[in-house]
């Protein structure tokens, strides 16, 4: 809870979404490599996300969860936001 008594917004780690992306990459037996090639980025890049060792931008992380065919809701399982001006409405993987 905030200051003010609210529910804080659930925050997604960027460990949890690594783990999905590297779940997903080797569900489908590829390498490192070819899941950066096929998202545009560096195979370090891939690395560092799979390992939550770095936060990287939003667009990247995008880029390389619709590589591997997943979608940020992969990773949410509860509520994002709470309170008066939110729904609360629980997002489910599509």
């Amino acid at each position: 809870m905030d200051a003010g008594g609210r529910d804080r917004p659930q925050v997604i780690s960027a460990a949890a979404i690594g783990a999905e992306i590297r779940r997903a990459r080797m569900a489908r037996g590829w390498p490192i490599e070819q899941l950066a090639h096929r998202a545009g980025v560096a195979t370090n890049t891939v690395g560092y996300i799979e390992r939550g060792e770095r936060d990287a931008g939003f667009l990247t992380v995008q880029c390389v969860l619709v590589a591997v065919g997943l979608r940020l809701t992969c990773c949410v399982a509860e509520p994002i936001a709470t309170g008066p001006d939110s729904p609360g409405e629980t997002l489910r993987p599509i």
